[in-house]
């Protein structure tokens, strides 16, 4: 009998100690494990008492693997040598004591990475997007935006980074987070969790439509795994620890599979239902039927199993026993006479919205819209794509923009937003003539236009009043008298009016008293244009298109700094809901 760990033989100390010795000439490892153990020192051996369960801390001088599978063949050996034992994890270190920047990253990397993937994991979509420089003994991270950066000093990452560095690898080296010029500033994390989740929500596969139906086609079958799932399906959100059973609804975000050594797979994939995402393992069944394989980013599946811990990534994983394709649930608009939306924001308008141009033209085309106008902040980069995604589903874009409007004769101008929608062609080229002179001749702080260039390039052009920061809203806020707010009025084309609920943070801020009051706000906005015999048009202000994508928005606002507030609902709606 080997000895125990815990005993006198197999004690912290050198690899060559008597015990740890012992035991590896008593049992059979794969070559490249028993040169890699042999050469590493057991630091100590923490025994978990409760769960029967042993973590063994190795310090090593050279990489070596620290997945699950290079360990196994050791973990087997105590398992079978050592009496109750359940199981076996393994803390590993390394001695870079002495070594500089430059020999960390080449032979380190990572391990580096993983490590910081494992103990702050809300890093990790910005790394992803992160160089790492040697200099000297130094790491350098240079990171995509500033946004990045401020994002590091707000969670202590430096730190915390550093912190790291000494305990894992035994390096006293400097820290320095730096912005990349040649980075994309618009860049955030949550984006392309975003747009996996949006697409999935329309049943856009990431290997295209094409790809889905085929798939579809041949399969022909709802269940995946096991048997059909009847366990109402809990919010991620709530498992909170181990479960022998629980049944979980969402979207597959990423998906991995790898061989294992008994010939069979291992699906990996991260799950999410908006309210919180949770990492599924789902093994290749040993006999009987099962569709694994045609999985795909994008697929929406309802999967019943087991939660537990996992030691390597300490986070809580779901172990699928069955899994069943779902369809989204879609929000379809199903009044006779459909709207049009005439002002949404699409993800140009840079950290503020992330609507994705081709799910906005299907939604429309799913729910029979005739047309939908692009109003981004300032810009027109949408065009190009918005062009296409209407030729592509039948759906008619209006090119517009939400511009920044002000006074040149004040000497404090202030800012007012106003929509600018295009009529033909001439108004085209105007757009784009006031697009250039707010942004080489007018810029500071926003690309701003003046009145009387507005004016003078109106022709082919409609102008809308816009949302609450909008001139007409702004004086009514400032209590104008009615035939002041006739006079601002008259300079547009069209009154726009929103849903309550986009404007109820100005109950919250104290702007108006209470929601009856944006109510009589709505009706003198819908009498001031009756006055002036100009048309009503109701907007949603769009920024997202599911009213439960609020969260994609939230994390774009709490990146640039804005307080963890209330996200006003600005879904893209559909005839009923408007």
């Amino acid at each position: 009998m080997i000895p125990a760990l815990t005993g006198s033989g197999f004690e912290a100390g050198s690899g060559n100690s008597p015990g740890f010795r012992y035991f590896l000439q008593e049992i059979t490892l794969p070559p490249i494990l028993q040169a890699k153990i042999a050469s590493a020192r057991l630091k100590k051996v923490e025994v978990l008492v409760p769960s029967c369960h042993w973590r063994l801390f190795l310090k090593f001088s050279e990489a070596v693997p620290e997945n699950e599978e290079f360990w196994q063949p050791l973990t087997e050996a105590l398992l079978r040598h050592v009496p109750s034992l359940k199981g076996v994890s393994y803390q590993i270190c390394y001695q870079l004591s002495g070594k500089n920047a430059r020999f960390l990253l080449e032979n380190f990397q990572e391990a580096f990475l993983q490590s910081i993937q494992v103990q702050a994991p809300f890093l990790a979509g910005w790394l992803e997007a992160s160089r790492i420089e040697a200099v000297d003994e130094k790491l350098v991270f240079w990171l995509p935006s500033d946004l990045g950066r401020q994002f590091f000093l707000a969670k202590d990452a430096r730190d915390m980074i550093k912190s790291i560095l000494i305990d894992k690898f035994d390096w006293k080296g400097e820290v320095s987070l730096k912005v990349d010029e040649r980075g994309d500033q618009s860049f955030f994390p949550g984006r392309d969790y975003a747009e996996k989740y949006l697409a999935g929500r329309l049943g856009i596969s990431g290997r295209g439509n094409e790809a889905r139906s085929k798939k579809k086609a041949l399969t022909g079958e709802r269940t995946l795994l096991g048997k059909n799932i009847t366990q109402s399906p809990t919010a991620i959100i709530d498992i909170l620890d181990e479960e022998k059973s629980v049944s979980i609804q969402g979207v597959i975000l990423s998906l991995t599979s790898r061989e294992l050594k008994n010939g069979r797979h291992l699906f990996l994939f991260d799950v999410t239902d908006v309210s919180d995402t949770i990492t599924v393992k789902a093994f290749e069944p040993e006999k009987g039927w099962h569709q694994l394989p045609s999985l795909q980013e994008g697929d929406w599946i309802l999967v019943q199993g087991q939660v537990q811990h996992d030691p390597y990534t300490r986070e809580l994983t779901l172990v699928a026993r069955n899994m069943n394709r779902v369809e989204p649930e879609l929000r379809l608009d199903q009044a006779p006479e459909k709207r049009v939306e005439l002002h949404l924001h699409t993800k140009m308008s840079a950290l503020d919205a992330i609507n994705n141009i081709d799910m906005v033209f299907k939604t429309a085309a799913l729910w029979g819209h005739e047309a939908v106008a692009i109003t981004d902040h300032g810009v027109v980069q949408a065009f190009p794509e918005a062009y296409e995604a209407g030729k592509r589903y039948g759906v008619k874009p209006i090119y517009g923009l939400e511009g920044y409007l002000f006074n040149e004769e004040e000497k404090k101008p202030r800012l007012y937003h106003v929509v600018i929608l295009v009529k033909n062609q001439e108004g085209l080229e105007n757009l784009y003539r006031l697009v250039t002179l707010s942004h080489l001749d007018y810029f500071y702080r926003k690309p701003r236009i003046p009145r009387s260039e507005l004016v003078r390039l109106q022709k082919g052009l409609l102008l809308g009043s816009a949302c609450e920061a909008g001139e007409v809203i702004q004086g009514y806020l400032a209590g104008k008298t009615h035939e002041e707010l006739l006079h601002i009025a008259d300079f547009y084309d069209y009154i726009e009016i929103q849903p309550l609920d986009n404007n109820e943070f100005m109950v919250r801020k104290g702007l108006v008293a209470s929601l009856d009051e944006l109510k009589t706000m709505n009706l003198e906005l819908v009498e001031l244009a009756k006055k002036l015999g100009k048309p009503v048009v109701a907007t949603g202000d769009v920024h997202f298109l599911n009213p439960e994508d609020e969260i994609f928005r939230k994390v774009l606002h709490a990146g640039q700094g804005y307080a963890d507030e209330e996200q006003a609902p600005l879904y893209f709606r559909t005839t009923e809901e408007m």
